[in-house]
């Protein structure tokens, strides 16, 4: 049996990829201040069909994105 890979996968855009990596390194993101990485995971988790929820533990935001089924008429 053989693994695959996310690189396997036909739908797999490393430019997009590479975009949304240079969007979160450039944040100067410190452990509380993720300087808006995780609004911008949101945006990018929501455009892919995700539902995220956020919600703070200890003082600390924290995301959790969840795929939604689709609806067939």
């Amino acid at each position: 049996m053989q693994t695959q890979t996310v690189m396997d996968q036909p739908k797999f855009d490393l430019d997009q990829t590479m975009e949304h990596l240079v969007q979160l390194i450039h944040r100067p993101s410190i452990t509380p201040n993720d300087a808006g990485c995780q609004q911008y995971l949101s945006r990018v988790f929501q455009r892919l069909g995700m539902q995220c929820h956020a919600f703070e533990v200890e003082g600390f935001l924290t995301l959790l994105p969840r795929l939604v089924k689709a609806k067939h008429a």
